[in-house]
């Protein structure tokens, strides 16, 4: 209990503002290691941010894994030989991220690398879904409907026609994938493109659909459409490029020598 009690003064004393405290205080100790205020705000980049609550179950975890380290070290565990084998697993691991990021993360790709990728690889910028643009027409009444589809029905129409406003009214629709009204139509890929269809009544109103153009799917985006993803892939591709041949000059740089024959059997030949 005395030693709970003697945490929880550490946390007052550490939160008030005294102007003896030190610009980077230590918050918390266990036996003789201590942690820095400056070392909990690097394991929570948003610590400013962070509530009073938050900051005190944080120093708690801390207090919590440290001890248990510490528990963990008396034991011996430090010196288990699986134990050691996993940490210079892990420390050769982390040293080599590190290079490969020193290497490529400065890395940039010019556009005209990224046109280059984007042509060459067309497959990675296909539509997985069918764009259609066009337009509704909602007709006054049933006499603009039928006078208005025969003068329009054998026309190929990829652009609004000159149209009475004041008799039809409308709607365009830009990149759509279903039906803007499936009154009309509901597979927009049954419609003939540049083809009004004949007029339906639809809520009181009879109205027709054309489609100007579409997108098919399986058709590859523009690049202007992808940019920003071709140049990701662009830049992983010239990364992996880079590490491929920096592997193969490191190991030109070293006496490298192997011995297949203590894992390999017997030819077969």
């Amino acid at each position: 209990m005395f030693k709970w009690f003697a945490f929880i003064s550490v946390l007052c004393l550490w939160g008030c503002d005294l102007p003896w405290k030190k610009s980077d205080p230590v918050v918390a100790s266990v036996g003789k290691t201590e942690l820095k205020l400056s070392e909990l705000k690097l394991l929570r980049p948003d610590w400013d941010q962070t509530s009073e609550r938050q900051r005190l179950q944080m120093l708690e975890t801390w207090v919590t894994q440290e001890a248990l380290y510490q528990e963990a070290l008396v034991r011996g565990l430090d010196q288990d030989p699986e134990t050691k084998r996993i940490l210079d697993f892990s420390r050769k691991k982390i040293i080599l991220d590190r290079l490969a990021s020193k290497i490529t993360d400065t890395l940039q790709v010019t556009e005209n690398e990224v046109q280059h990728y984007y042509e060459a690889h067309p497959e990675y910028f296909l539509r997985t879904q069918s764009l259609y643009t066009g337009a509704i027409f909602r007709y006054a009444d049933t006499k603009t409907a039928t006078r208005v589809f025969r003068e329009l029905k054998s026309q190929n129409m990829n652009a609004l026609p000159p149209i009475d406003s004041n008799s039809v009214k409308i709607t365009r629709f830009d990149s759509l994938k279903t039906s803007p009204d499936p009154c009309i139509a509901e597979d927009l890929s049954a419609l003939a493109v540049g083809k009004l269809t004949p007029p339906r009544s639809c809520k009181g109103f009879f109205k027709s659909m054309v489609i100007f153009s579409s997108l098919d799917s399986g058709s590859v985006k523009p690049l202007a459409e992808v940019f920003s993803f071709a140049e990701n892939l662009a830049r992983g591709d010239k990364r992996n490029e880079k590490m491929k041949n920096f592997k193969i000059e490191t190991k030109n740089k070293r006496a490298i020598f192997t011995y297949p024959d203590y894992f390999c059997g017997p030819s077969k030949e």
